[in-house]
């Protein structure tokens, strides 16, 4: 029998052709407090490959099975691990084995290299640079020699670059600390749009006190120096009422102000206007928003685009542009149909489940990490209930700023479910990193943890945000989501 990588399973009339393949075996301890993860890959030339022979590479953890090939082409790879094939397409990564011993997880995985994949593309250019680095799937996507290169870099846009990257992926546990001094550094050199993640620290309290003065101070200093990506995140914040009263249709008309006024206009102006009308209820206009957006480049647009028409095509177009949210819906009624599938149905099902979301964590999509966690946590489709694998992939979403990961967090805590190192206190953290990061569903809940007298250390944070956003809801209108979050 030939098992199928899930993402194989979409046909599509552009092929693709590869060049190596790549084979790594990664590993990460048990640990929460230890959340770098390493590995080491072994690169493969096509024409190195040869029908029948075991393709050597690096285990250090000696768990793994021999990998050997069965068919060559064009367009794929068929191979057979442990008496399992495999049929393999190019860009995609195929996990084919999870092994554990003395407290650290190891991961077998395989990959077949694209003809003009990530390592065959130059980073350069500021413009090029800024904008992957507004992209969090661009930013997850930087190739080890990408980043190797950052590193050894003194340019401005390359240290901005590489502080986005230490930010959002989380590789080690200063990446934070690692993040800011990047970000200042490059801010000093006149870099406006380092200044302005430096001013989402105070949005999302990372490294600092939750300070939306500060952050609004900082965004607009950042706006009078000609960054973009502060530009764009003003009429995000006006659609969505950061600091301010939510006005959707003041942000509609600032965005297309701004879109009249450019002759090229970024796509993520389109975007950013596509959920504003969202926003505003005007949903066909929206769509049309994320579809220019899309086509102009811009592939985290295909979130909004989802979020209102899941078909089957666009699903697949958003996978093949690297949109992890994409991997968060079925092609072929996975999680819809569980229940009622045959139990070899259900084993292919859950298979396809546990792949997607995955890879949707591997892009960067954090609600990969949730869907993991979440599986593990009440023992859903196929998924064994196991605390510590749900505990391991919520910590990671944490670590990523997942809300729905921190909330999921506090409630292993509470439960009596999460390792005994992490108490009462912990607990009531992670809910407040919760509504922080966008989750206005524990609003209620962090504000009475708050009156029973816990949570002392962020009264002022508290006070001046969330207890107004509290008693609002018993005032005639409804909550205006103002602390939605946009990444």
């Amino acid at each position: 029998m030939t098992w199928f990588c899930y993402f194989c399973k979409a046909k599509t009339d552009e092929i693709m052709k590869w060049k190596s393949l790549r084979v790594e075996v990664s590993w990460r301890t048990m640990d929460p407090g230890v959340v770098h993860c390493d590995g080491v890959h072994t690169d493969v030339e096509r024409s190195d490959l040869k029908v029948g022979q075991y393709v050597g590479y690096d285990d250090p953890s000696d768990l793994f099975s021999s990998i050997k090939v069965l068919e060559i082409s064009d367009t794929n790879l068929k191979i057979e691990v442990g008496g399992r094939q495999y049929l393999m397409k190019p860009d995609y990564w195929v996990r084919l084995g999870e092994a554990g011993r003395d407290y650290t997880n190891f991961y077998f995985d395989v990959y077949l290299m694209p003809l003009g994949s990530p390592d065959d593309v130059e980073v350069d250019g500021p413009e090029h640079i800024l904008r992957m680095a507004r992209n969090r799937y661009e930013v997850f996507a930087l190739s080890e020699a990408q980043i190797e290169k950052l590193k050894q870099s003194n340019d401005k846009y390359d240290q901005y670059l590489l502080g986005r990257w230490y930010w959002l992926t989380m590789p080690e546990k200063d990446a934070e600390e690692k993040a800011e001094t990047l970000f200042r550094k490059s801010a000093d050199a006149d870099c406006a749009d380092a200044l302005f993640s430096l001013a989402q620290f105070y949005r999302f309290g990372v490294m600092h006190p939750v300070d939306l003065d500060e952050y609004v101070r900082l965004r607009d200093e950042a706006r009078s120096k000609g960054s973009l990506y502060a530009e764009i995140f003003y009429c995000v914040d006006v659609t969505n009422g950061i600091a301010c009263e939510a006005d959707p249709p003041k942000a509609i008309t600032l965005i297309e102000e701004r879109i009249k006024a450019e002759e090229n206009p970024d796509p993520e102006w389109y975007d950013a206007l596509g959920w504003a009308f969202f926003k505003n209820g005007q949903k066909d206009k929206a769509a049309k928003m994320f579809s220019v957006s899309i086509k102009k480049g811009y592939s985290k647009a295909y979130e909004g685009y989802l979020c209102m028409s899941a078909t089957r095509e666009l699903i697949i177009k958003a996978r093949k542009a690297g949109c992890g949210f994409a991997y968060l819906f079925d092609l072929d009624g996975e999680s819809e149909d569980f229940d009622t599938a045959s139990e070899v149905q259900k084993e292919t099902y859950h298979a396809v489940l546990k792949n997607n979301y995955e890879t949707a964590l591997l892009l960067g999509q954090t609600l990969g990490a949730y869907y993991l966690a979440d599986a593990y946590y009440k023992g859903t489709y196929g998924f064994p209930k196991d605390d510590q694998l749900a505990w391991k992939y919520a910590y990671r979403g944490g670590e990523l700023a997942d809300s729905l990961c921190y909330a999921l967090l506090s409630e292993m805590i509470t439960d009596g479910r999460a390792p005994k190192e992490f108490g009462q206190d912990e607990a009531d953290f992670f809910l407040l990193q919760s509504l922080r990061n966008g989750n206005s569903d524990v609003l209620n809940e962090v504000v009475e943890l708050y009156d029973q007298g816990r949570l002392q250390k962020f009264a002022d944070e508290i006070e001046r945000y969330y207890i107004p956003l509290y008693e609002e809801q018993f005032e005639p209108e409804d909550d205006d989501g103002r602390w939605d979050a946009y990444v």
